[in-house]
């Protein structure tokens, strides 16, 4: 049988609202999903003047302040941004754990802008 409190397990990754311009990567939380087979991080985003859509990836490392390399990462979204001021935009980027190395149980998602002056966004981790 399912147990809810054992096999599930919502994080917040960074939900402090954060400016991101073009080219800046932004960084959540990592979290380990050794116990865990699957994870999915949800992308919110806020259409300011300037903002423009969002590339999410997923990486992994193997401990939780190690390297994590966006040129091979383990999953890729792409999120439109929406088109009337201050309006909200998101999406999902997932993973199981079966997708990473061998050694690695860390994984975060990080958030680049594809264009635009400035994005405000944040990012929830959930685990399961």
């Amino acid at each position: 049988m399912h147990r809810a409190a054992q096999n599930e397990r919502f994080d917040v990754g960074y939900m402090s609202i954060s400016t991101s311009t073009t080219g800046t990567v932004t960084t959540g939380t990592a979290v380990n999903l050794r116990r865990y087979n699957n994870f999915v991080g949800v992308v919110q985003g806020v259409v300011t003047p300037g903002a423009g859509p969002l590339t999410a990836y997923i990486t992994e490392a193997t401990f939780a302040t190690g390297v994590f390399n966006q040129a091979t990462p383990i999953a890729t979204a792409a999120i439109s941004s929406a088109t009337s001021p201050y309006t909200g935009y998101g999406g999902t980027i997932e993973c199981r754990a079966e997708q990473l190395s061998a050694a690695h149980h860390w994984v975060r998602v990080e958030v680049l802008p594809t264009s635009g002056t400035g994005n405000l966004l944040g990012v929830t981790n959930i685990r399961f």
